[in-house]
Formats: structure tokens, sequence, C-alpha cells
């Protein structure tokens, strides 16, 4: 019995610590006025879109259909693997632009952005915006319509996740009171080099021992983890819009 206890104070530990935490959290900020970087143009990364995109390197985005009787936009991105981000944006860390257009409403809000791990179902990176905010509304923004891009998020970092260059990641965006024309949402601006994890070898991404595990078998995590889970992409989703 005692030793039961101790093991299941071992495992209360580790999962009060372990990589079940919360996502990262993005910040969201406008661009400066006709920002070179996000001139569309210039754009080739795109990963939703309601305009057509030129991407290099068969870079797949989602094409959504815009419609002004639509304020409402719940859209993935294609999957892409973590070495084709790297690729597109040339380095581990990099920015999500958001071209935004919008009317003298002003009141168009980005309610969620989530970056995905698809084999766990894990969001890694997420921002979540308040309901009403308008945090990317006509006011907010110096580059309004089509042209240059208003806003980022940042920063995605790849890195130190124990990801591989094939591990499989997504995008989600939901945003509301959507007005005149369609947003386009990119990925840009990547640093830190091309290599994601410098330490890894041949199937790295799979679960390694715990740091003070001690003695106690990775395998009985299994039930407990189930409880302590992040909330899938639709739940979260499903959460806001309610």
């Amino acid at each position: 019995m005692r030793k039961l206890l101790l093991t299941a104070a071992a495992l209360a530990t580790v999962l009060a610590s372990s990589a079940y935490a919360a996502p990262a959290t993005l910040t969201l900020a406008p661009l400066p006025f006709h920002f070179p970087a996000g001139q569309q143009s210039a754009i080739d990364s795109c990963i939703i879109a309601g305009t057509t995109c030129s991407n290099s390197n068969n870079f797949a985005y989602t094409n959504f259909t815009q419609s002004g009787n639509i304020p409402t936009y719940d859209q993935f991105s294609p999957i892409y693997t973590a070495g084709q981000l790297v690729t597109q944006t040339g380095g581990v860390a990099f920015s999500v632009g958001i071209d935004t257009n919008t009317n003298n409403a002003s009141n168009e809000t980005l309610r969620l952005f989530e970056v995905i791990d698809v084999a766990t179902g894990t969001v890694l990176y997420n921002y979540i915006g308040a309901a009403g905010s308008n945090n990317i509304g006509e006011s907010m923004t110096l580059n309004n319509g089509n042209g240059y891009a208003d806003f980022r998020l940042f920063t995605v970092n790849l890195a130190g996740l124990g990801l591989t260059v094939d591990s499989q990641i997504r995008f989600h965006a939901l945003w509301d009171t959507a007005n005149a024309g369609a947003e386009s949402f990119f990925v840009f601006e990547g640093t830190g080099g091309v290599v994601i994890d410098p330490q890894c070898t041949s199937g790295c991404a799979a679960p390694g021992p715990v740091a003070g595990m001690g003695l106690v078998p990775l395998m009985a995590l299994g039930g407990f983890v189930a409880f302590r889970r992040r909330r899938r992409p639709q739940d979260e989703a499903e959460a806001i819009a309610a």
C-alpha cells in the first residue's frame, strides 16, 4: 500500500509539471504602415486565405469562401510537416501575418488562433481574443484593405518541443463580426536557423524518460494523462463561440 501511495504521489508530481502544461501564448500586434515583408504581392506562404495566394514550393493553403453574409469563420489550414514550415519561413521560429479587410464598423475580432501538433492533438501555441474586442478591426490597423498585412502573431518556435522534420503541424483560426473583404493568414519572418532540435535522433518525437520519474514505469502514466490532455481544438472553439 505504501508503495502504491508513493507511486501515485510521483505520478501527481509529474503530471503537474510535465509536457501537458497550457499552450504557450502568442502575442497579437499591429504591423507598421506598408510593412515591406507584409506586402501582398510578396507573400508566398499563405496558410488560410479567402483570396488567391501565389505560394512557392507547392505550399498548400486553405482557400475559404468569403461572403459579406457570413460573419463568423472557423478555418483550419492544411497539414504541414515541421520541415516544410522551416523551409518556407527560413527558420524554426516564425510569425503569422494577418491581412484583414474590414469597413468602418471596425468590429472584426480574432477570437482564437492555434498551432496544433496533429499526432497528439496538442495545442502548442494559441491566442485567445476577448469577444467584442475588435482586435483586428479597422480602428486597429494602418493597412486596411488588400495590399499590405495588418497584424502579426508571434512567436511560433518549433525548436525544443521534441518535434522532428516529419512532425505534422496544423493551424486553426476563428474570427467573428467579419465584414467587407476576405482575410489572409500567412507564415513569415523565420529566424533561429533550420535545425528543429539539435539533440534529435531517429524517433526523437516519441516520449522518453521524464525527469524525476525514478523507477516509476512511464507506461503507468497512460490512465492518468487522459485526465490532463489539453482541450481538443474543436472543444476550444466551441467554448469560445458559446
